[in-house]
């Protein structure tokens, strides 16, 4: 639910467009622990409700410079829901890139993960007595 994003999420704190295949949308997003923030167009290129998939594509300048694809899935399991996310960012950008900013990204989106497991036992709270996890990665590729 992108208008809730602002309420939980330490990375994305706006979302303009709805989660819908072929759909523009425009992130805003904190790029600093100091609240810079920057937009983001991006494409919405999956939505699954069946599978509760969703993914969307940002480009930078030129998909040769930054390219960048997201994805989470919610999985069932015993103990409620296991959701997935991986951010992939590919491009001439990822050579740039120093350890200290591979380093921050790790951190932000470790700081997701645990937005995350605290809105979906926020909800679980809110529905049913069942736990719910969170695991991500990012990979960085050129």
């Amino acid at each position: 639910d992108f208008a809730c994003y602002k309420d939980w999420n330490p990375i994305v704190i706006d979302v303009k467009g709805a989660a819908r295949t072929g759909e523009n949308v425009l992130f805003t997003v904190r790029t600093s622990a100091k609240g810079a923030t920057s937009k983001r167009p991006a494409l919405i290129s999956a939505v699954d409700p069946t599978a509760r998939y969703l993914e969307w594509t940002g480009v930078t300048l030129a998909k040769w410079f930054a390219s960048g694809r997201h994805w989470m899935r919610a999985d069932a399991a015993p103990c409620g829901t296991i959701l997935k996310h991986e951010e992939e960012v590919t491009g001439f950008i990822t050579k740039l890139m120093n350890p200290a900013q591979l380093n921050a990204a790790r951190e932000g989106f470790n700081a997701l993960n645990g937005a995350i497991k605290r809105r979906a036992e926020q909800l679980a709270a809110q529905r049913r007595p069942e736990a719910s996890a969170a695991t991500g990665a990012v990979r960085l590729s050129a």
